[in-house]
């Protein structure tokens, strides 16, 4: 795991602790994610095609940290390395504030991580 971010597996949500100084950049010490929300996680190297709205947090080259808006959709990034990240799909209709639809977070072994909330969240992938 990263000395910045920590995952926790718990019962019922995945928490996303956040370390050192990664909270002055995303404005939140930590980011619970309720497993009933999540959809779909994935690795996947994050591109910045579309344009990105920040609208809390911090962004300086492929860093990004925080709140952002694209196509209308709330996101969350947490990342210095846009190559190891996993993309974290969720069900916006949840409770709180904004409502995310995804959020994108790097760890040391995206695989590993991805295969490990796709139990704990009981996703099943459907074969394409």
């Amino acid at each position: 795991m990263s000395a910045f971010r920590q995952l926790d597996f718990t019962d019922d949500a995945v928490v996303v602790s956040f370390k050192k100084l990664l909270p002055l950049k995303t404005l939140r010490r930590r980011l619970v994610l309720p497993y009933e929300r999540v959809l779909d996680a994935s690795v996947e190297r994050f591109e910045r095609r579309d344009h990105l709205l920040r609208m809390a947090g911090f962004a300086f080259g492929s860093s990004l940290h925080g709140l952002f808006r694209r196509k209308g959709r709330w996101m969350f990034l947490s990342f210095e390395h846009p190559d190891r990240v996993i993309d974290i799909k969720l069900d916006p209709s949840g409770a709180g504030w904004p409502a995310l639809s995804e959020v994108v977070i790097e760890t040391a072994d995206p695989e590993a991580t991805v295969q490990k909330l796709r139990q704990s969240a009981g996703v099943v992938r459907q074969p394409l």
